[in-house]
């Protein structure tokens, strides 16, 4: 008699999930994923880079390719020791592939995320044996705001999320067993067949194959674990490795791995990461271990790096809008994952690896000293492993409950809500051909949210929802962040800038994006050393930067200024209520001179 379930492993060959037929809404999920990923491609290259982190990443790999040195880090050409330079040198092999642009910088991150969906989707598959939930856990991981925020802001996140996913599914990969139903006996768990000839020689064979398989998946996953550590420090290994030993030791009687792979994973993992540290630390001293390893990590954890002041419940909100399209389905399936614990005296690693994944580093992070939304960002793929499994189960019963589908139709209004909110009233269009488009599209999703809620159908529902969420990302793509990035003048200021002339800048911070469009070193000047400057340079132009409230005061001391542009200026990484108040914006926004300043006196006096 065939094998009629779905094994999983840790679970004693126990048959888990029916088989079943395969959900006949495959061929609409993978649409659904298709034009989910869309706007992960289209309109990425029209937003500037941003200030901030996006910025910071991008003219680091920027310098790489200028310079040709690969292993020095530097920032406004200057030493740069944040992070390990794995993430950048992701970017400067794409700028050297597409050319220095927006859409390069954000190319690896692009790449990186389509790839992590499938590692989602493979995994689900494997565990309940189901196209339909490995499709629903990718489209979910796809959906959610702070998975394409990653990707619109490039910066370390999407490439440790990525290897945090290797990591797991690797480790998935190689304590997977074979399991025969005439015998319940386990090639990896070491049991003995029975029998003489050629069932021997075949336990035999197949012994060594699973062997190797189990071998090379460990390698994988001590791989990912050092590009992890090279990618953003030690938290690279400390969130896929805990969880993981954790299951390993809940199912260390029931899996199988080679008593040695320890050993050489430890040396695997420094094979990758001990030549770059150990040239930083021969060039750059013990300064450089000192600021990459100790003030990144350890002071950020145990003090506070920011001026904020976060409580250990600040993961809870933040996680709440970054997987909101399916925030309901998740926490559906933590209360199908316990009662299947209460049912069972256990549950399946369906359930259990997820769970060890999402867990131990939002717990971890929530008592970190430091916090920001991202921290957390890694834990996303397990959200959607388990979200993928509910949702599942839920579209193979005969009727969806309906506390689910109100709460996903409330979720479908908020989405709504905020594409009315941004586009309608904070950053208003401009033609009426967009405007009316917009109307259109948010009418008809209106429609087809409430004949999903008549019909009680979770995929007509979700289908929806996935078309909302697609809808505000191409809106954030070719409205809302160029609208924005008006208010950042690097790029605007690059088009004026004059050749072969030094940049300063005057009470003005230079910052990254700056040197990214200048691509020339921006010096910062206080009052007396711009004076000790212009002193020693008598008639000479420099070009320099600095707030329009400025301009007076410079005059009065005998300077004589050219303004060459003048562009609004606000901080667009950290909005504020204010901002977004169109009759406030101008007020708040600051005018920022790019301009020739010369010392007048100086000046008449050679006339």
């Amino acid at each position: 008699m065939s094998n009629t379930g779905a094994y999983l492993p840790g679970t004693s060959g126990k048959t888990c999930f029916p088989r079943g037929k395969e959900c006949k809404t495959v061929p609409l999920l993978v649409i659904l994923l298709v034009f989910s990923f869309l706007p992960y491609f289209i309109g990425i290259n029209i937003p500037a880079i941003k200030d901030k982190d996006e910025a910071i990443y991008a003219e680091v790999a920027r310098e790489m390719v200028e310079s040709g040195n690969y292993f020095n880090t530097t920032l406004n050409y200057k030493p740069w020791f944040q992070h390990p330079p794995l993430t950048m040198w992701l970017i400067a092999l794409s700028y050297r592939v597409w050319g220095i642009t927006p859409f390069a910088a954000r190319f690896p991150s692009i790449l990186l995320a389509l790839l992590s969906a499938i590692l989602v989707y493979s995994m689900e598959k494997r565990f309940t044996s189901s196209s339909t939930a490995g499709l629903l856990s990718s489209l979910s991981l796809l959906a959610s705001p702070a998975y394409q925020l990653m990707v619109r802001d490039a910066k370390l996140d999407m490439v440790l999320l990525f290897f945090v996913t290797l990591a797991f599914y690797a480790y998935s990969k190689a304590i997977e067993q074979k399991v025969y139903p005439e015998t319940k006996l386990s090639f990896q768990a070491g049991t003995r067949r029975k029998g003489e000839g050629s069932e021997r020689q075949e336990y035999a064979q197949e012994r060594s194959h699973t062997g190797r398989h189990t071998v090379l998946y460990l390698m994988l996953f001590y791989l990912s674990l050092g590009l992890g550590f090279l990618t953003k420090g030690p938290v690279g290994i400390v969130f896929p490795f805990i969880p993981i030993s954790i299951h390993w030791y809940i199912r260390r009687k029931e899996i199988y791995l080679p008593k040695t792979s320890l050993i050489w994973g430890i040396f695997l993992i420094g094979a990758v990461i001990f030549p770059w540290y150990y040239y930083m630390y021969k060039t750059q001293g013990l300064f450089f271990l000192k600021r990459i390893i100790f003030e990144q990590n350890f002071k950020r954890f145990f003090t506070t790096h920011y001026t904020e002041s976060y409580s250990p419940l600040y993961y809870l909100h933040t996680f709440a809008w970054a997987f909101l399209p399916f925030l309901f389905p998740f926490l559906a399936s933590l209360r199908s994952a316990f009662r299947e614990c209460r049912k069972n005296n256990g549950m399946g690693d369906v359930y259990l690896i997820p769970l060890l994944w999402f867990f131990i580093p939002f717990i971890l992070m929530s008592f970190s000293s430091s916090k920001l939304p991202h921290y957390i960002f890694p834990i996303l793929p397990a959200a959607s492993l388990l979200t993928g499994n509910y949702l599942w189960e839920i579209t193979r019963e005969k009727e969806t409950s309906l506390p689910l589908l109100v709460s996903q139709f409330l979720v479908l209004a908020v989405i709504l809500s905020l594409f009315l909110v941004l586009n309608f009233i904070f950053f208003p269009f401009l033609s009426s051909l967009p405007f009316w488009f917009a109307f259109f599209l948010l009418v008809s999703l209106s429609v087809a949210g409430v004949l999903a809620l008549r019909l009680k159908s979770l995929i007509l529902l979700i289908s929806t929802i996935v078309l909302a969420m697609g809808m505000l990302n191409f809106s954030l793509n070719f409205h809302v962040d160029p609208s924005l990035l008006k208010y950042q003048p690097s790029q605007y200021f690059a088009r004026n800038l004059p050749e072969d002339s030094p940049i300063y800048t005057y009470k003005f911070f230079p910052n990254a994006s700056l040197v990214f469009y200048f691509k020339k070193k921006i010096t910062k000047l206080n009052g007396g050393e711009l004076e000790r400057l212009l002193e020693k340079n008598p008639g000479k132009e420099f070009v320099i930067i600095f707030p329009s409230e400025e301009m007076q005061n410079l005059r009065e001391k005998g300077y004589t200024i050219k303004p060459l542009s003048i562009r609004s200026y606000y901080p667009v990484s950290r909005l504020s209520l204010q901002f977004l108040d169109l009759r406030k914006r101008e007020k708040i926004a600051r005018d920022i001179i790019l301009g020739k300043i010369i010392l007048k006196q100086r000046v008449e006096n050679n006339l």
